[in-house]
């Protein structure tokens, strides 16, 4: 597949960070997202994480246009990657940036080795009995919110609604044990694997009727909660 005017920017600019093995400040360099696993488009930004051996020269988290490209940039140490990475993995809500991602360079081997060990460790969390009640008991309540406010006017319900409707797919995603990904990859990840919700999804997203929308909003909570059943 031939590679836009985008993606060459991409690649050009991951190649301009790679040369920063050159530069004793840094020990480390990857890149995550859609770049490292292969659905960068044209409306893509670049994710890079930088790694510092001096904790002074730490940067917070910035995004720079380079050529029209956004990349978005972490520069930190190797305990602050640590740091973040462990709390992604105890949560089990999410992949860790390091699993997916492509090292530039890595001075120390210490990214590899980290890249291995949360690879082997990463899995979704396993839902206990009392975490399924909690699960459903949460969906319950924000679908009785929509009926209530459904009685006083459309518009607050239809505004309810489309506030929740994040929280219900981030549970379909916890029920059917399956890590969450980033709203702009929702479609993308349910397609492959729940096409039946996603379009669901996809009609409740884009109804404009009242009385459609409500009907499509109950199908994916009953969607929702027939995989919280104990």
């Amino acid at each position: 597949m031939n590679k836009t005017a985008h993606h060459i920017k991409a690649n050009n600019i991951v190649d301009k960070y790679s040369k920063l093995k050159f530069n004793e400040d840094y020990t480390g360099a990857f890149v995550f997202g859609s770049f490292a696993n292969r659905t960068f488009t044209d409306y893509s930004d670049l994710d890079i994480v930088l790694i510092v051996k001096d904790s002074s020269k730490k940067e917070s988290y910035k995004t720079i246009n380079i050529d029209g490209v956004d990349v978005d940039i972490c520069t930190e140490t190797l305990e602050d990657l640590k740091f973040r990475e462990q709390g992604i993995i105890q949560k089990a809500e999410r992949k860790p940036w390091l699993v997916d991602s492509i090292i530039l360079f890595d001075k120390t081997g210490k990214l590899i080795e980290l890249k291995q060990n949360y690879t082997s460790v990463c899995s979704p969390k396993k839902l206990s009995i009392e975490d399924i009640k909690i699960l459903r008991s949460n969906i319950l309540k924000i679908n009785q919110k929509v009926r209530t406010t459904g009685k006083q006017d459309k518009d607050s319900c239809c505004f309810t609604m489309t506030t929740s409707i994040r929280e219900v797919v981030n549970t379909y995603y916890k029920a059917n044990s399956r890590f969450t990904v980033q709203a702009k990859k929702i479609f993308l990840d349910l397609d492959l694997w729940d096409a039946e919700y996603s379009q669901q999804l996809k009609q409740f997203l884009n109804e404009g009727f009242f009385e459609k929308k409500i009907k499509v909003w109950d199908k994916i909570i009953e969607f929702t909660l027939a995989k919280l059943s104990i």
